[in-house]
C-alpha cells in the first residue's frame, strides 16, 4: 500500500512546469519529493519517456527555481516513476514573483505578514 500524499510527498501523473510550485513550496518548508508516475492514491500509471525526463528536469529545475534536485528512476514491478526531491532551503525561494509553502498535502502561496516574516 503506497504512502499517503503529506507536507514533504506529492504524487503526480505526468510532468508539468506547474509543478515547480510544489517544489518550491517544499524547498520553504521541510524538504519533499514528487514521484512523477503515480496517481493521488499513489499507484503507478504510465509514465511518458522517464529517462528523457531525468535528463530535462534537472536544468530546468536548477533554472527556474536556483536549487539543486536530486533525480532517480525507480522501479516497481514492470513499471517506473521517476522521484524528484529537494531539501529545504536556508532563504526562501520563489517561483514566478511568489512565494509558496507546504501545509499538510496542500501548497499555498505566502503572502502579507508572513512573507514580511520570511523576508
Amino acid at each position: 500500500m503506497a504512502k499517503a500524499e503529506s507536507q514533504q510527498l506529492d504524487y503526480k501523473q505526468q510532468w508539468q512546469d506547474s509543478h515547480l510550485t510544489t517544489l518550491c513550496a517544499f524547498a520553504n518548508t521541510d524538504g519533499g519529493a514528487i514521484h512523477l508516475g503515480k496517481d493521488d492514491q499513489g499507484e503507478l500509471v504510465a509514465l511518458d519517456s522517464s529517462k528523457k525526463l531525468l535528463e530535462i528536469l534537472p536544468g530546468k529545475i536548477i533554472q527556474k527555481l536556483c536549487v539543486y534536485p536530486r533525480l532517480d528512476r525507480q522501479e516497481e514491478g514492470n513499471a517506473a516513476y521517476v522521484n524528484i526531491s529537494v531539501e529545504a532551503t536556508p532563504l526562501p525561494l520563489a517561483i514566478y514573483g511568489k512565494y509558496y509553502r507546504s501545509s499538510g498535502s496542500y501548497h499555498q502561496e505566502i503572502k502579507g505578514q508572513a512573507l514580511l516574516n520570511i523576508l
